[in-house]
C-alpha cells in the first residue's frame, strides 16, 4: 500500500498514514485510517482505525500495533460491513500471489546487488534447481558459488531446508523504512526509502543445524548479517574451489 501521507513523531517514529473511504461500519459511513510506524533500522509496524466522518473524526474502533500490514487489513475486513477484500490498490485475495512476487524479487535484488556492488556477473538458476537460485560468477578468474535466496516477511521464521547443493543460504527481510528529506515546490518533504535486512550463511553451519535439529533454526546472527565478505573471499581466494557439489536432490 502507498502511504500518501508522513510526519515525525518525536525522536522516535516517522508516522505514514493513508485515509481510505467508501466503507461502512455497523451501518454508518467511515473511513479507514490505515498508519505505518517507521523507526530507524527496526522493522516497520502498522496501525489501523475506523473513523466517523464527523468533524472530530471521531475513532469508532482501532488495531493494536501489527507487524504485518496484512494483518492490519484483515481486521479492517473483519470489523467493516460487508467484509471488504479491496484497499486502495491492495487487494486480500492477491496475497499468496505477492508472496510469489516477493520471492522471486528476492532473487533480483541480491543478483543486482553483488552485480553493481562487486562486479559479479550472476545469473538465475532454472526453476527446475532444486537447492541454489544463483549462480555467482567471478569474471576475472571464472570461479562459481551457488547461493540459496530465501525471503521471510516473518523476522523470527525458521525455516525447511532437505538439500544443501548451494555454497551459501542468503536470506532476506521484509523492509523497514528510512526518510530522506527533498525540496519539492519550496517545501521539504520526507519520502520513505525501503532497506533490507540480509543474512548470508555458509552451508556448513546450514547443513550441520539442519542435521542437529531437522531444520534451520532463525539464523539472525550479527556475523551473519550482510556477511558478504565469505562469498567475496570464496570467489576470489587462490586457494578454493567451488565447494557446491552435484547431489541426487528430489525436486521442489
Amino acid at each position: 500500500m502507498i502511504f500518501t501521507h508522513s510526519y515525525r513523531d518525536g525522536k522516535h517514529w516517522t508516522i505514514s498514514h493513508r485515509e481510505l473511504d467508501g466503507y461502512s461500519y455497523k451501518g454508518q459511513p467511515v473511513e479507514l485510517w490505515v498508519s505505518r510506524y517507521s523507526d530507524y533500522r527496526s522493522y516497520d509496524e502498522y496501525s489501523a482505525s475506523i473513523r466517523a466522518k464527523d468533524s472530530d473524526c471521531t475513532e469508532l474502533a482501532s488495531c493494536d500495533f501489527k507487524r504485518s500490514l496484512y494483518t492490519v487489513l484483515n481486521w479492517a475486513r473483519n470489523n467493516l460491513d460487508g467484509k471488504p477484500h479491496q484497499f486502495s490498490e491492495t487487494d486480500l485475495r492477491h496475497k499468496k500471489a505477492l508472496s510469489s512476487i516477493k520471492g522471486e524479487a528476492a532473487e533480483h535484488y541480491i543478483a543486482g546487488y553483488l552485480m553493481m556492488e562487486f562486479g559479479f556477473i550472476v545469473s538465475l538458476a532454472s526453476p527446475s534447481m532444486p537447492s541454489y537460485d544463483l549462480l555467482v560468477v567471478n569474471p576475472i578468474n571464472n570461479k562459481t558459488c551457488k547461493l540459496q535466496v530465501k525471503f521471510r516477511s516473518n523476522s523470527n521464521s525458521t525455516l525447511s531446508i532437505s538439500c544443501f547443493d548451494f555454497d551459501f543460504l542468503v536470506l532476506l527481510d521484509k523492509p523497514y523504512h528510512e526518510y530522506v528529506k527533498v525540496k519539492l515546490d519550496g517545501e521539504e518533504k520526507s519520502r520513505p526509502v525501503a532497506k533490507f535486512n540480509v543474512w548470508v550463511v555458509n552451508k556448513e553451519w546450514v547443513k550441520g543445524d539442519c542435521e542437529a535439529f531437522g531444520y534451520l533454526r532463525n539464523p539472525r546472527y550479527s556475523d551473519y548479517l550482510h556477511n558478504w565478505e565469505q562469498v567475496v573471499s570464496f570467489l576470489t581466494s587462490a586457494n578454493k574451489s567451488s565447494q557446491g557439489t552435484q547431489q541426487n536432490c528430489p525436486h521442489a
